[in-house]
């Protein structure tokens, strides 16, 4: 038992270090001006390519979008459950906030522009992050549950 408090204190450190980390990713990648932004999607795209033909630089960076911020969702799920929240109401708003001030930092970047139309597609992420985060747990505890009944 004492292992296993041992390594709840650790995620309950390494966790919310995550989280933070990854949310500096963001909005770092938000101060770049539009030149450095557009390169670095251009890689993507490319590679997207390879796989759908027909895929746009838009379509990509919507993506991108998407993608970064469910990953937000995801961790914030884990941080909230770690403390013992297990409602998604604060991740999904914390993760709100973060999209309104991603969105809000990129109106003063140069060639950028924050737009409602993407603090919904990151609002969409961060709920699909947390949904995930709900489903890994209830597989997880199903597997425990499993795994206790034939031992």
């Amino acid at each position: 038992m004492r292992e296993s408090n041992r390594a709840g204190r650790l995620l309950r450190v390494l966790l919310p270090a995550l989280t933070l980390l990854w949310l500096a990713f963001i909005l770092g990648r938000s101060l770049r001006p539009a030149p450095e932004s557009s390169l670095e999607s251009g890689w993507f795209v490319r590679l997207f390519r390879r796989v759908i033909p027909s895929i746009t630089d838009h379509a990509v960076r919507k993506l991108a979008h998407l993608t970064e911020f469910a990953v937000l969702g995801l961790l914030l799920r884990a941080d909230f459950s770690v403390f013992g929240h297990k409602a998604l109401v604060l991740p999904i708003l914390c993760g709100l906030l973060a999209a309104v001030l991603d969105e809000g930092i990129q109106r003063f970047v140069p060639g950028r522009s924050g737009e409602l139309r993407d603090v919904l597609i990151d609002g969409c992420g961060v709920v699909l992050g947390c949904l995930a985060a709900v489903l890994f747990s209830f597989l997880r505890d199903k597997r425990k549950r499993k795994k206790g009944k034939t031992q």
